[in-house]
């Protein structure tokens, strides 16, 4: 097909939305500014995204009771957390909104509503999240309420330029942060405890690319 076919819908209550079918020609949406995509794995994480890891020290675990001669003066040492965060795509789950694009074509998003993207602990306690948000805060984009809305009027596009189709899905370029808390406990054994959190970026609104 050498011509284009412009097909225009509205998503209720959401985004106006245009999807160009380009054939042979090549001709791209006119006027419409290159939205920021990325191809996401089966674990929703960005492919190729940079990695961050870092440790902290946390406050000092309240010991058990027990006598000085049973534990080891480690007992008494604050917790270390080993923390490591990589790009991760968070779906608008309140208002989803995706299309299947074959190679040349397009399609574009304009946001007539809010949309939220909340914090998710995958893993672990509430609590502990908390104390690695606290931290982690210093190096990645995360809000004080550890959620994101974006504003109305945003709008965000996607051409696919390879060889083979994909999904593009609405969404936010967030994290996901996994640590490790290591402390010693009475009388003077390790204790590791694991968790994992996703969390929303400020001021991101992307597509994800998606294979199925």
């Amino acid at each position: 097909m050498r011509g284009k076919l412009l097909i225009r819908s509205l998503s209720a209550m959401s985004a106006a939305v245009s999807l160009a079918l380009v054939g042979n020609a090549g001709v791209a949406l006119a006027n419409e500014p290159p939205g920021e995509s990325y191809f996401v794995d089966e674990n929703g994480d960005v492919v190729d995204g940079e990695e961050l890891e870092f440790t902290f020290v946390g406050e000092p675990t309240e010991a058990e009771d027990v006598t000085s001669a049973m534990k080891c003066p480690e007992v008494d040492d604050p917790p270390v957390y080993s923390v490591k965060s990589k790009p991760h795509f968070i779906k608008d789950t309140s208002d989803p909104m995706s299309t299947w694009l074959e190679p040349g074509q397009s399609v574009s998003w304009t946001m007539e509503s809010e949309h939220t993207f909340k914090l998710g602990v995958e893993v672990g306690a509430e609590a502990e999240a908390g104390v690695v948000l606290a931290k982690a805060k210093t190096s990645l984009k995360i809000s004080a309420g550890y959620e994101y809305k974006s504003k109305t009027g945003r709008k965000v596009t996607d051409k696919n330029t390879g060889k083979k189709g994909y999904r593009a899905v609405l969404g936010n370029k967030g994290y996901r942060i996994t640590y490790t808390k290591t402390d010693i406990v009475p009388p003077c054994k390790v204790k590791k405890t694991t968790g994992r959190i996703a969390a929303p970026q400020v001021g991101d609104l992307s597509i994800g690319r998606f294979n199925n």
